[in-house]
């Protein structure tokens, strides 16, 4: 099943058939030439895997008849949330992309008090783009849930929304003490919600530094050099994923 091409639709497939529509039908036949009789991987982006054969082709839809429906747990145990700082031009996709593939269920666009993105930083265009981007990662890293991409906020926004007392809070910072995530990691206790905040490449100021560590944020330093916005989110998902033992 995980060599054949695979396609998202929009909810769970209760009965033997479905139609799909939309940009994913296009995907399908004009891009990669299916055809009546080809067999395909749908998925529903809550954990369900659908071995599909396509039974007819229309002008804008596909009908299949679902062969096989399978639960699959292919996600992480711990719910990582990235909130991040918006990078400037396209830097946000590839950040998607990378967290996406390592298996992050949110990421949440920050507007911190240096951002300098600030002209894209909440559209309703921009923010379709950010999540078809998501949802081709999520897609072809062989997901069965799809990465969320909340709308646009402020840190403290961020903080109030990861207000779990069992959700650990950590953030990127190369003035921190705890060099290793690993430590951090140690002590929490096994929190099975995790979230991480990159702030921008000038970093976060020190005002924001408080209001992280007065919400119980732990600093962590991630490198000896400095990281831009997409590299410092994707290794410090992949150090907590190591820390957690998830990868």
């Amino acid at each position: 099943m995980e060599s054949m091409r695979r396609f998202i639709v929009s909810e769970e497939i209760a009965g033997t058939t479905t139609v799909l529509s939309g940009p994913e039908v296009h995907h399908m036949v004009k891009v990669l030439r299916k055809s009546k009789g080809s067999k395909v991987i749908l998925f529903d982006g809550i954990g369900y895997e659908y071995l599909a054969r396509i039974d007819a082709v229309g002008r804008d839809t596909v009908e299949l008849t679902v062969l096989s429906k399978t639960r699959v747990q292919r996600e992480s145990h711990v719910l990582i949330t990235v909130c991040v700082s918006i990078p400037k031009g396209d830097r946000m996709e590839q950040l998607i992309r990378g967290c996406a593939e390592l298996g992050v269920q949110r990421i949440v666009p920050l507007v911190a008090q240096r951002t300098v993105a600030r002209g894209g930083t909440g559209g309703t265009a921009k923010l379709e783009r950010w999540e078809r981007v998501a949802g081709e990662a999520s897609k072809q890293s062989g997901r069965v849930s799809l990465c969320e991409i909340s709308p646009a906020i402020t840190l403290e926004n961020a903080l109030a929304e990861s207000g779990s007392s069992e959700s650990l809070r950590l953030y990127g910072s190369p003035e921190a003490t705890s060099p290793f995530v690993s430590h951090v990691l140690t002590e929490s206790n096994g929190a099975k919600s995790i979230h991480l905040f990159i702030g921008p490449e000038g970093g976060f100021t020190r005002e924001e530094r408080q209001l992280l560590d007065g919400a119980g944020a732990a600093g962590v330093r991630m490198a000896e050099t400095i990281l831009r916005v997409e590299t410092a989110a994707v290794a410090l998902t992949a150090m907590v994923l190591y820390g957690t033992r998830e990868i």
